[in-house]
């Protein structure tokens, strides 16, 4: 088994080149993206367990493709279109209906291919479908054994479905297959990943391999990242694997911005949802909610794609709630898209000032651009300041200081928006006692005698 910092062959390659530069807190991301809902009118209604791909010919019926699901009460085998605009039932006759399949879009030969799933709350199959783009065919009922919570992705420079793991009647699985459009073929490699279930998986079209991550194995939940060439698994050590991994990953394939982007619902022991997305480049994911904190919350069982027509990735739909909650589907439609222009200063703070103790008072302002709103955090070296004390207008452009021993220090600002923070250039502010000649913080002897020396004297 490698362990890869720097792997690849082909393209791009953003995912896994060591020195690609990371969002940082104190930085912008200049090819930010926020999740934003999305109002529509129809629509499939609420499910979880459904699977959507995006359908990129160019045909009537191209589109993000939905198909199946469970609200609660009924299993769903009919399939929509959504075209970033209108909600279309394009089938009710095809699949039986069930929830918790996979599918993904062979490209080369213009199919969305449907595996598995489970068509009743006791029995999943092994059926494979493809759509068309007019109707769906049952192509073969041979090949990988019955499951669900599998991930499947798809292989554009070898033309292949790949399919890994997922829960069988027998257990948790980590085998490997791959359909090429006639058959299905498993694939032995070396050294396989563990077991696991609601996992995620995407083809780096730029690095031409599948990337894997998470799932449950058991009632633990993993964190590991791996790679499939076509060949072999590898597994790709992150410095910052991430921290909030939940019991169901999905994962798709920004094309726009060559980078996975990965949705994580709850947690295993997190009772409350929350939302992280996570983005892998350089090598390391980097948790984009660290400075987009807004976005759906889910617990699990979405539908997630990634629209190539339109650069925005779709979610759908999903459940909420730590334990059942597939008893509460929901029907939001979010799109991960651009919010604006990022932060840049156009003011620093300057002309630093010594304050006396006895009541004057200073301030130091800012200035920025960006998509607004822009919200600002005074700081005093390195540390956010808050409303008291000397202290007024930290969270404003201006920040007014009044004359205490403690506001000495550096200031600076740090600005943000949707797309992450900049900080200002530091400046300093000396605050001293009047009578206090040399500065020593005590009005003392030595400070008579400089008076005395100095008696008479003009400033100029």
């Amino acid at each position: 088994m490698k362990n890869h910092s720097v792997f690849g062959r082909g393209g791009r390659c953003v995912l896994l080149i060591a020195a690609a530069t990371a969002w940082t807190p104190g930085s912008v991301r200049a090819d930010c993206r926020i999740w934003n809902q999305v109002a529509y009118s129809g629509g499939p209604g609420p499910r979880v367990g459904h699977a959507m791909e995006f359908d990129s010919r160019d045909l009537p019926s191209a589109g993000s493709i939905l198909f199946g699901g469970y609200d609660g009460s009924i299993l769903f085998g009919d399939t929509w279109r959504w075209d970033g605009a209108t909600w279309t039932q394009l089938a009710t006759t095809g699949p039986s209906a069930r929830w918790y399949h996979s599918m993904v879009f062979d490209s080369s030969r213009g199919r969305v291919v449907l595996f598995g799933g489970s068509t009743t709350f006791a029995a999943s199959n092994s059926e494979t479908w493809e759509w068309d783009g007019a109707a769906w065919t049952l192509v073969t009922s041979v090949g990988p054994p019955i499951r669900i919570h599998t991930a499947m992705a798809y292989d554009e420079h070898r033309q292949r479905t790949v399919l890994f793991g997922g829960t069988a009647t027998v257990g948790l699985l980590n085998d490997t297959w791959e359909w090429d459009g006639v058959s299905w073929t498993q694939v032995f490699p070396t050294i396989a990943p563990p077991v696991r279930a609601n996992h995620g998986m995407a083809y780096d079209a730029d690095c031409r391999m599948i990337v894997m991550h998470g799932g449950q194995e058991s009632n633990n939940v993993l964190t590991d990242t791996w790679l499939f060439d076509g060949a072999e698994w590898n597994q790709l050590i992150t410095p910052n694997p991430p921290n909030r991994s939940a019991l169901e990953v999905q994962i798709t394939y920004d094309k726009a911005r060559h980078r996975p982007v990965m949705y994580c619902g709850t947690g295993a022991n997190a009772v409350t949802p929350f939302q992280s997305t996570w983005e892998l480049l350089g090598g390391d994911w980097e948790n984009t909610a660290i400075s987009i904190n807004n976005g759906p919350v889910i617990t699990g069982g979405i539908g997630m794609c990634y629209d190539s027509a339109r650069g925005v990735t779709v979610i759908y739909g999903g459940g909420l709630g730590f334990l059942f909650y597939w008893l509460n589907p929901l029907n939001g439609l979010w799109e991960y898209s651009t919010p604006g222009a990022p932060v840049a200063v156009t003011q620093h703070p300057s002309g630093g000032s010594s304050v006396i103790l006895s009541g004057p008072s200073t301030s130091f302002t800012v200035a920025a651009s960006g998509t607004g709103p822009l919200q600002y955090q005074w700081r005093i070296n390195g540390s956010q300041l808050f409303n008291a004390g000397a202290w007024s207008g930290v969270t404003t452009p201006t920040i007014t200081i009044t004359g205490f021993g403690y506001a000495k220090g550096a200031y600076d600002c740090e600005i943000s928006n949707k797309c992450g923070a900049v900080r200002t250039d530091p400046v300093g502010l000396d605050v001293h006692c009047p009578g206090d000649a040399d500065l020593s913080g005590i009005v003392d002897f030595s400070d008579v005698l400089s008076a005395l020396a100095n008696w008479g004297y003009v400033c100029p």
